[in-house]
């Protein structure tokens, strides 16, 4: 099991290495309220419901956000790594051709992040470190999912097992039983060979007993005579 697990683990590390070559941040303009504005997007290889899962649970770390119809907006965020004062944050998750598109501008009052300017490779290693992140939880959710499945298949198999030493049990021991039978036949049928020849036997005495009872009847019928005869 544990070994099992833990090449689950590497697999899963050598996935993401191979994931991160292909997490490519870009500069891109998003219209929301009718106002095209300027930020950066990435695209991830996972379900939209998935990315916007976990990027809400991210929003919150910056503030609180309010969400319609796929977009998400922060009128105070306070992002470190960006900038050391508060910004504004609009972003938007959405279905693209190869998984979601993830997208976010960040507007510092006067300017917004865009490329070479103040906070630019800041936000581009937020958003390449996040859709990592994605592919990371992902992955991770596939290992357990797999580990469940290892498990409840070994859980099977021990029930399979204990099934098949059960059945094993039962013909042992109906293996024993039909021996106990056998012998308690063969005993039963060397019991009839002495009874019937205790009845054979049985019949003999009975004729030598009818014999012996018929002589004395005869001896006494010659008493009862001679007695007869005194009179």
């Amino acid at each position: 099991m544990k070994k099992i697990v833990l090449a689950l683990s590497l697999l899963v590390s050598s996935m993401i290495l191979s994931a991160q070559k292909n997490i490519d941040v870009v500069s891109k303009d998003y219209e929301i309220e009718k106002i095209k504005r300027a930020g950066l997007s990435v695209n991830i290889e996972l379900s939209e419901k998935y990315v916007s899962n976990l990027w809400e649970k991210q929003l919150k770390d910056y503030g609180k956000y309010a969400s319609k119809k796929k977009t998400y907006q922060i009128d105070i965020a306070n992002i470190p790594s960006v900038s050391s004062s508060p910004v504004k944050v609009y972003s938007a998750v959405e279905s693209s051709s190869k998984g979601t598109m993830l997208w976010m501008a960040i507007d510092m009052g006067d300017k917004y992040v865009v490329e070479g300017g103040e906070g630019y490779s800041s936000t581009k290693k937020l958003l390449r470190d996040f859709a990592i992140s994605c592919f990371k939880a992902d992955l991770e959710d596939q290992v357990k999912d797999a580990t469940k499945a290892f498990e409840n298949s070994v859980k099977s198999d021990e029930k399979t097992i204990k099934e098949v030493e059960k059945l094993v049990n039962n013909l042992q021991t109906n293996a024993s039983d039909k021996l106990k039978l056998e012998e308690a036949l063969k005993k039963n049928a060397e019991e009839k060979v002495q009874l019937e020849k205790d009845i054979d036997q049985n019949k003999k005495d009975q004729s030598s007993s009818k014999q012996e009872v018929e002589k004395m009847k005869k001896a006494m019928d010659i008493k009862q005579a001679e007695l007869n005869n005194l009179k």
